[in-house]
């Protein structure tokens, strides 16, 4: 999460937005509330989601190294019980990842592995059987951009890749996905402005026809503080978003309104999101 400073606790909370005497106000609370918990290395160690009547939905507890490699992921349900378990065992350039359902047999494990620069170059995955079911492989520029993902199936034959390119400054400029036999199957291509903040994602079909653009403009912290979407026609898809912000004195935003409206409509308020911020 890119939060400015050493945060040691977050708590966001939805709102609907209500207008009275002009006024925009908060209204019921709606979505799920999220509240997380970060150590002093910015690892998160808790994350808990509750109901917007404050009933816990779901808490996941996050365990790592002496080298902030996560080790442990558990996750329980609104009863306390722990209902997925998962490990990861590092040695030396591999990474070992296993995933198990409470009251059930081991359901999967995956194998990593790193170059010497930390980039991931392999993931196999197993079935609980120990037999392989799919390998992926990685490609990387001399910038650490990965160039490539090719998946094979699990007797070997190719699957799907999707291939990247960036521009100069390492922003990600296209992402195309592939066929086994190379054949398109989507893309996407991202412009950016002199700050490195994307305002345009253009998306193509398989053959390689517009299907949709999304258009968006930033503030100076980098947050998006408007978009649309529109179809290959030009014409908006959903309705145009606008977004307010106000920030904390490290530059996170602890509130968040953001307005809707179609076309030659006004603006009109949808949602406000509330975040409360501990620092260490």
């Amino acid at each position: 999460m890119d939060f400015k400073g050493k945060v040691k606790s977050v708590l966001k909370t939805t709102y609907e937005a209500e207008v009275k005497f002009g006024i925009v106000e908060k209204g019921a609370k709606i979505y799920a509330i999220w509240q997380i918990e970060f150590d002093e290395s910015g690892n998160k160690i808790i994350e808990c989601q509750f109901e917007p009547d404050g009933k816990l939905f779901e808490k996941r507890t996050y365990s790592y190294n002496d080298f902030n490699h996560r080790i442990e992921k558990k996750v329980f349900d609104e009863n306390g019980e722990l209902y997925l378990h998962n490990r990861y065992k590092y040695i030396e350039d591999e990474c070992y990842k296993y995933e198990k359902l409470e009251k059930e047999e081991f359901r999967l494990k995956n194998l990593f592995k790193f170059d010497n620069l930390g980039n991931k170059t392999e993931k196999v995955e197993y079935n609980s059987n120990g037999k392989i079911i799919g390998v992926y492989k990685y490609k990387y520029d001399k910038k650490n951009n990965c160039l490539e993902e090719i998946r094979y199936k699990h007797d070997g034959q190719l699957d799907c890749m999707v291939k990247h390119k960036y521009d100069k400054n390492g922003n990600h400029i296209q992402e195309k996905g592939l066929d086994s036999n190379g054949k398109l199957e989507n893309k996407s291509k991202y412009k950016y402005d002199n700050d490195s903040n994307c305002i345009k994602s253009t998306n193509y079909k398989s053959d390689n026809s517009l299907d949709s653009m999304h258009i968006y403009k930033h503030d100076f912290n980098r947050n998006v503080v408007k978009s649309k979407t529109l179809n290959s026609q030009g014409v908006l898809i959903y309705a145009k978003q606008k977004f307010e912000y106000k920030y904390d004195h490290y530059g996170n935003w602890t509130s968040l309104t953001s307005f809707r409206k179609n076309n030659n409509e006004v603006w009109t308020p949808h949602e406000i999101a509330d975040r409360i911020f501990e620092y260490h």
